[in-house]
């Protein structure tokens, strides 16, 4: 590993700061989102610009704590528990029926 002095780490930091903060994010331009995407045009579901400002914004709200939940996901949960639902009950109603029909013969 190279030993920099504290005047050169800085000026590194500085400079590494600057090369990922320019161009990401909102306002980047067509030929950045379309390397960083490589030229996808949905990611997640949606077009690939609003899912890069997703995560964006989630990790801006975890970098200072907050808390946050994504829709979709809860929709996603939600979906599966009514799915779920569905199933246990037609697996009730098919059991109930082959039991009332095994008791009766």
């Amino acid at each position: 590993m190279v030993s920099l002095s504290a005047s050169a780490a800085q000026q590194e930091l500085a400079h590494l700061r600057t090369a990922l903060m320019a161009g990401r994010g909102p306002g980047a331009s067509g030929p950045e989102i379309a390397a960083h995407t490589s030229d996808r045009r949905w990611l997640g579901g949606l077009p690939s610009a609003q899912e890069l400002e997703k995560v964006a914004r989630q990790a801006r709200l975890a970098r200072i704590g907050a808390t946050f939940t994504s829709a979709s996901a809860i929709g996603r949960l939600l979906d599966h528990a009514v799915r779920i639902a569905a199933i246990c009950a037609a697996v009730v109603l098919v059991l109930r029926s082959v039991f009332r029909g095994s008791v009766r013969k």
